[in-house]
């Protein structure tokens, strides 16, 4: 068993912070991935943060940004396109991330990117927490 080639849309919803407005997204996934967190950066662009699972394979993650301009002027059931900028997988130590913040240091317009794991209180999960830190994004 592989990673699936299928595509499957999930949707997300943004409120606009001036209006209100709620607009309906779809952000489309491949390869048997789904979505489990996604977070703004300060420059607009969306991070989102995807996990995988098969008993063969294992556990995988990856990190997929979705550009700015892209969410400027959303329209109702757009289509959002992503690019992968991170994977992890099992030669790493990895397991069941859902979580995942960015935070941007003002003084040093360093990003650091938190994502996280719990155990699920399973002994064969961990409770993981990663901090990366990036130049500005």
């Amino acid at each position: 068993e592989g990673h699936r080639a299928d595509a499957q849309a999930n949707w997300a919803f943004m409120r606009h912070r001036q209006t209100g407005v709620l607009t309906a997204l779809r952000y489309r996934t491949h390869d048997g991935y789904r979505p489990t967190d996604m977070v703004r950066l300060v420059s607009g662009d969306v991070l989102v943060l995807e996990r995988y699972f098969s008993w063969l394979i294992g556990v995988t993650t990856r990190i997929r940004l979705i550009d700015a301009q892209a969410l400027l002027a959303p329209k109702d059931n757009q289509l959002l396109l992503s690019t992968e900028v991170a994977r992890f997988e099992t030669d790493v130590l990895v397991d069941n991330f859902e979580g995942m913040d960015a935070v941007r240091d003002p003084t040093t317009n360093e990003t650091t990117l938190f994502i996280i794991a719990d155990n699920n209180y399973k002994s064969i999960q961990r409770t993981l927490l990663y901090q990366f830190r990036f130049g500005a994004l």
